[in-house]
């Protein structure tokens, strides 16, 4: 039995499994981003504060996500809402008099902003909550993103990467039959 062969033969094959399955996990399906936006307070001498904010709602994954959903803290006659660009979407009112915003299909690489406009003693954290869809929550990010590095960069550190996977399972592949041998 030739282990150099063996190992020269197995060590490619692994890793290509192993690169479809990270595949399958990573893109496949939708993944929301939140990004919080500004948040202003404008005082006012004789009347109440008047607040905003933004929150920018990203699908990032491969996949569109179904019912994206936008809760909200406070009855919507207390805020004023403005979703850009304009899309298609609904309000849905809870018992309690709350509200949540449902759009019902977010492309891959679409993003929307929703802007809100509120007086005190409503803050920020009470108008706007976790969005979800029927993948799951979004991710929050409080940060602002930055670009993606070009197809060249990233497909070169996939094949890099590849490279290297396969030269240490050849190795190990190798070393298992040696000891087994």
């Amino acid at each position: 039995m030739d282990i150099d062969l063996i190992a020269k033969i197995a060590a490619p094959l692994l890793s290509l499994i192993v690169a479809v399955l990270i595949k399958h996990y990573l893109e496949g399906k939708s993944r929301l981003v939140t990004y919080i936006g500004n948040v202003a307070a404008f005082p006012s001498n004789n009347a109440p504060q008047t607040h905003m904010h933004s929150v920018v709602l990203q699908n990032a994954g491969k996949k569109s996500a179904a019912n994206v959903r936008v809760p909200h803290g406070v009855p919507l006659a207390s805020v004023s809402v403005k979703v850009n660009p304009p899309m298609h979407y609904n309000f849905e009112f809870s018992p309690s008099g709350t509200f949540q915003i449902l759009i019902p299909t977010l492309a891959p690489k679409e993003q929307v902003t929703i802007s809100y406009l509120y007086e005190e003693p409503t803050v920020w954290n009470q108008v706007s909550w976790p969005s979800k869809s029927d993948d799951g929550l979004a991710e929050i990010v409080q940060a602002i993103p930055a670009p993606r590095p070009n197809k060249l960069v990233r497909y070169s550190s996939v094949v890099l990467s590849m490279v290297g996977l396969s030269y240490i399972l050849y190795w190990a592949v190798r070393y298992a039959l040696q000891s087994a041998t």
